[in-house]
């Protein structure tokens, strides 16, 4: 299950990707009016959500983990369309409103490797008794 939901969040992404690119291209220099930190800060933003893309679309190949619904099976995958949705809102919000700190692109990139480093252990550990 955990695998579809993977590949058409990574395809939505893969789409926004391509689509706020088309938006970076076509409306973009005019936004930024030369301003090299918002043009850089947009590029950033930009390539994670095609990080988050891939990251999505390389979970729904992946061996399946066990179809248990217990929080530790769970977590990762919500956790990883969590980051992905804070991504998406931090293309929008943090560049346009000038934010330096990027808090929502840190709290998803950081969501988004524990969910990953979560979802290894768990892989490594699937045989094993106790989990």
């Amino acid at each position: 299950m955990w695998n579809k939901v993977h590949l058409y969040f990574g395809c939505v992404l893969l789409a926004l990707f391509l689509l706020t690119g088309l938006y970076m291209q076509n409306q973009f220099p005019a936004l930024y009016q030369g301003d090299q930190v918002m043009r850089f800060m947009y590029r950033a933003s930009h390539i994670y959500l095609l990080f988050a893309a891939l990251v999505h679309l390389a979970w729904s190949h992946a061996a399946p983990l066990p179809s248990q619904k217990t929080l530790l099976y769970v977590a990762p995958n919500v956790g990883l369309m969590v980051a992905s949705v804070l991504l998406v809102l931090a293309y929008w919000v943090e560049p346009a409103n000038r934010m330096d700190e990027r808090t929502y692109t840190q709290i998803a990139l950081i969501l988004l490797i524990l969910a990953s480093v979560f979802r290894v252990l768990l892989h490594l550990t699937k045989g094993k008794k106790g989990l």
